[in-house]
Parts: structure tokens; C-alpha cells; sequence
């Protein structure tokens, strides 16, 4: 039953630094593409009202149109919505796997059936693996990881 616990605590806390790190994630993505969606909007419109200034300063409407076209170029190629969207998604599963280790860690706390626990333990991990897939394909941020671990130990009180 020792090494059951052992077991669950440790991907219970898992699954909370996940859910901290998609949602880092989720909100640097956020930002970024919104930063660029006004740059764009500022861009276009910055250009067509510094018309009238081109006989003085003919490079501003030049320049404001460069950035505009290569913002108009990248932003697609980013493809940010659906990034935001498969990482908001990959929050929302650590969530609930979060929630049903923390419910697991409870029953196995408390002396529950031993192959009940682990039959349960064994299609959480299922899961964690098929998250481990999806999150193959996305941004790897060591230094974000170690973050959230940090802060993950600091709620639990594993820091001295």
C-alpha cells in the first residue's frame, strides 16, 4: 500500500505542475497573439493615415507597411488560435486528472481495496500517457517546468 501512495502523490504531483505549466502556456500564447493582432491593426491603419505625410517622411508608410505585410505573414504561420486551443485543452485534462489522482490519493490515504486503487492508478496512467503524446508536439519550456514544480512544492508545504 506504501509504494500505491508513493505512487500516486508522485503523479498527483505531476498532474498539478502540468496544469500550472499548460496555463502559463496558454496565457504567453495569448498575449503573444494579441500583441500581434494590434500590431497588425495598428499597422494597417498607421499606414493609410501616414499617406499624407510621405512627402516629409516617405520611410514611415514604407516601414509601417513592411511590418504590416510580415505580421500579416507570420501571424497564420504562428497559427497561435490553435496552439491556444490544443494547450487549453491539454490544461482542462491535467485538471481532471488532477482531480481524480487527488480523489485516488484520498481512497488509497484512507485504506481503500489495494486492487481497486491500483486498477484505478493504471487507466489514470493510461491517460497521462496518451496527454504525454499530445504534449510531444508543443513548446517544451524547461525553465517553466522547474517553475511550476516550485510553486507545486510551495502549495503542498514541501519546501523548508
Amino acid at each position: 500500500m506504501i509504494n500505491l501512495r508513493a505512487s500516486v502523490w508522485e503523479y498527483l504531483l505531476d498532474a498539478e505542475m502540468n496544469v500550472r505549466y499548460w496555463g502559463y502556456l496558454v496565457q504567453r500564447f495569448m498575449r503573444r497573439e494579441k500583441v500581434l493582432k494590434i500590431t497588425l491593426a495598428f499597422t494597417s491603419s498607421s499606414t493609410i493615415l501616414s499617406l499624407h505625410w510621405w512627402q516629409r517622411f516617405p520611410d514611415v508608410p514604407v516601414g509601417l507597411g513592411a511590418l504590416n505585410a510580415a505580421v500579416a505573414i507570420i501571424l497564420p504561420i504562428l497559427n497561435y488560435s490553435e496552439r491556444i486551443e490544443t494547450i487549453a485543452n491539454l490544461r482542462g485534462s491535467w485538471r481532471q486528472l488532477c482531480i481524480e489522482y487527488e480523489r485516488l490519493w484520498q481512497r488509497a490515504y484512507t485504506g481503500d481495496s489495494l486492487s481497486e486503487c491500483e486498477n484505478e492508478l493504471r487507466l489514470l496512467k493510461d491517460r497521462t500517457v496518451q496527454l504525454g503524446n499530445i504534449e510531444s508536439r508543443q513548446p517544451d519550456d524547461r525553465k517553466l517546468v522547474r517553475r511550476c514544480q516550485q510553486e507545486v512544492k510551495q502549495a503542498r508545504g514541501l519546501t523548508g
